[in-house]
């Protein structure tokens, strides 16, 4: 299996899909994950931050933009648990998860800028559309790669891989 993986507890992976996919609206949501990472291994979720409408400069139904306050918050948080840091966004009207051009544009800069930030630990960017998930994870000296699965309580639940295949298949153009 080529790439990373998320490891995170059965409760938390459903309050965090019940949160970025909600019944009542067709905008898309936002959550950080804040994450361990042992020498190489699992990304392995600790706390989860449901961001709020508040939290956003810009919310719609393709696009969402942070409020500096909400950047900061979150990246304080990481700090101070000492750990990295995992973006979790929804695509409510897809049916399968795969980052967009305006994802991957935001992305370019804000994935190395926060691996920078958080003093070269791993950056997740994820998404999640329909039943399905997907994601890309920035680490040290700016490689990239997949998220290969979320391990749920150890039921594994694999990527679409489709912002992989379109990173390396020039979609997004160089990142």
């Amino acid at each position: 299996m080529e790439g990373g993986i998320l490891n995170i507890s059965g409760a938390a992976w459903e309050e965090l899909v019940a949160h970025l996919l909600p019944t009542w609206t067709s905008d898309e949501q936002g959550a950080f994950l804040l994450v361990k990472q042992d020498q190489g291994g699992p990304l392995i979720h600790l706390e989860t931050i449901a961001l709020q409408r508040s939290d956003f400069v810009t919310q719609g139904s393709d696009f969402l933009e942070l409020t500096d306050e909400a950047r900061i918050g979150v990246i304080k948080a990481a700090r101070t648990l000492d750990c990295s840091l995992c973006e979790f966004h929804s695509h409510p009207l897809a049916n399968t998860a795969c980052m967009s051009c305006a994802d991957m544009a935001g992305l370019r800069t804000f994935g190395p800028h926060m691996v920078w930030r958080m003093k070269g630990r791993p950056y997740g960017a994820c998404v999640v559309a329909g039943a399905t998930v997907d994601g890309i994870i920035w680490g040290e000296n700016g490689t990239i790669q997949p998220l290969a699965c979320v391990n749920v309580n150890g039921n594994v639940l694999p990527t679409t891989g489709l912002t992989w295949k379109n990173i390396t298949g020039g979609k997004y153009g160089t990142l």
